[in-house]
């Protein structure tokens, strides 16, 4: 559940930067 959640948050992070 953890390793989801960093992964998400990275994903989330990435999107974030390209939605930018």
């Amino acid at each position: 559940m953890k390793k989801t959640q960093e992964i998400s948050k990275g994903k989330r992070k990435e999107d974030s930067l390209t939605a930018s």
